[in-house]
């Protein structure tokens, strides 16, 4: 059989590749090269993610021309709690909450409308890059690309494979999905999350979360925990413990699973000649975790390295970390990462940290006003954050 050809190959059919082909179709100078997504399971496929989405990544899915199209929550009140204090971030809606297998099956099905060329169940097994280009075997055949974009999520095999200098730390996060009880129904009625910092007194590092979402159209309760371990030194903690301590009665002999997200780190490298990382690939946010929103607008990104890679005829993409760094919304990763390493290393100093959570509204409010892209509500509403005993 003779082996594929093709300009760009993808792997990985999650939101960062589906994300980096279809910015790929609507540029003008890429539109005519040929792409082609390897994909290892078959969709809609499991996959553990609290589904939210985020204002940028609203933002970006407009940007594709996209409107989404599945079943969602509008949260319009996140809840920031940190022990006896209670934040209130309001708007319509802060953020979405999708069920993420039907979210990557829409995202799938919204490429393959545009003529972009899918193979599902076909895991990657053989890898080769050379200065001529790419050489991918799966099952089913060869493929020759000019470049590759790695796709393939936190436990990335194309990092694997090249054996990647840099390891990089990975957070832990466990959740459960639960039946909706009736003492639930505040959640779904009123769009409510909550994220719960209090266990950072207990060496956690991140949150416990609890927020409404849609299975199939049917209302559960998303539960978990995100432990970022993005200081390593310190003490590791059991999460499973932590978790159960906060699960009602009802809801502690769900299933409980797990996974590990690839945290992004500012100083590592995120491309080789002919390749590109994006998505968890390349790392997620080290703060809390967030993955859907960075993984679309890292697709922005890559799109835009490769049009500049092609129109040159130059495949080192030596620029692809500094325009990951200087992009409007990905930059943020770099912040992420070092507030997390700030305020998750003040477990040191409890009295520290308990001072700098009574300023959380100033600080909030600050960050708004001077860096509005890093909390993309109404100015008004974010102005007036409320401060709310337990």
């Amino acid at each position: 059989m003779p082996p594929f050809q093709t300009d760009i190959l993808i792997i990985g059919a999650g939101p960062a590749g589906l994300s980096t082909a279809l910015h790929l179709h609507r540029q003008e100078s890429t539109r005519g090269l040929g792409i082609i997504v390897l994909e290892k399971a078959v969709h809609p496929r499991p996959k553990l993610c609290g589904g939210g989405i985020t204002r940028p990544g609203l933002q970006v899915l407009a940007q594709l021309g996209l409107q989404l199209d599945v079943p969602h929550i509008p949260i319009r009140e996140m809840h920031i709690v940190h022990g006896e204090r209670r934040f209130v971030l309001r708007d319509d809606p802060v953020f979405v909450v999708t069920h993420r297998p039907e979210f990557d099956h829409w995202l799938l099905q919204q490429a393959e409308q545009r003529d972009i060329t899918i193979h599902q169940d076909e895991p990657a097994r053989y890898l080769e890059i050379n200065d001529e280009g790419v050489r991918v075997r799966t099952a089913r055949g060869t493929y020759l690309a000019r470049v590759l974009v790695a796709a393939d999520g936190s436990k990335s095999w194309v990092r694997q494979k090249l054996k990647w200098g840099e390891r990089g730390r990975s957070a832990r996060l466990l959740e459960v999905l639960s039946p909706a009880a009736d003492a639930d129904k505040s959640f779904f009625k009123d769009g409510i999350a909550v994220f719960d910092f209090t266990a950072t007194r207990r060496k956690l590092q991140g949150y416990t979360w609890e927020f409404p979402t849609l299975v199939h159209n049917i209302p559960w309760l998303n539960r978990g925990i995100f432990d970022s371990r993005v200081r390593p030194e310190q003490e590791r903690v059991k999460l499973l413990a932590l978790l159960q301590g906060i699960l009602p009665l009802h809801a502690r002999h769900d299933r409980v699973q797990g996974h590990p997200i690839f945290l992004f780190h500012p100083g590592f490298s995120l491309a080789r000649p002919r390749l590109l990382l994006v998505g968890d690939a390349a790392g997620a946010d080290a703060l809390l975790g967030e993955g859907i929103a960075f993984a679309l607008w890292y697709g922005e990104a890559a799109a835009r390295e490769l049009a500049q890679a092609f129109a040159s005829d130059d495949f080192s993409f030596s620029g692809y970390r500094d325009r990951v760094l200087q992009h409007t919304v990905l930059k943020q990763l770099a912040g992420r990462y070092h507030a997390a390493r700030f305020s998750y290393g003040l477990q040191r100093f409890p009295w520290l940290a308990e001072n700098i959570w009574a300023l959380a509204p100033l600080a909030f409010r600050l960050v708004g006003l001077l860096r509005p892209e890093y909390i993309p509500l109404s100015q008004r509403r974010l102005i007036r954050l409320p401060t709310t005993p337990f």
